[in-house]
């Protein structure tokens, strides 16, 4: 018994050691639109201030959506150390249905 409460209280001290470094959030401005209506879509990545992001090449396309354009906010550091970087596009689509916009791949080192 004493075993597994040992096992038990050590990995609960070790969690944190595996924790990502970096946490994304993601964000859109509305869930309906109409042909051609555009959406702002958010990246939001918070990360140590040890981490680098590499930085997300965008094509034209996000699945069925097309990048009108982008902007890379200047990355900004929080009251805890960790570095907020910020990347807004904006998106549209011309065709009709029900689409989700695609999960996207951040790269990092560090």
């Amino acid at each position: 018994m004493k075993k597994i409460f040992l096992s038990i209280i050590l990995l609960l001290l070790c969690n944190p050691l595996f924790a990502e470094p970096v946490g994304l959030k993601v964000k859109v401005d509305r869930d309906k639109i109409t042909i051609g209506d555009r959406i702002k879509y958010e990246v939001i990545m918070e990360y140590d201030s040890g981490v680098e992001i590499e930085p997300y090449a965008a094509g034209k396309n996000f699945g069925e959506f097309e990048i009108k354009d982008y902007k890379v906010a200047v990355p900004q550091k929080t009251k805890t150390g960790k570095m907020i970087s910020k990347v807004i596009y904006t998106i549209t689509t011309f065709t009709t249905g029900e689409f989700t916009v695609p999960s996207l791949k951040i790269k990092y080192k560090g």
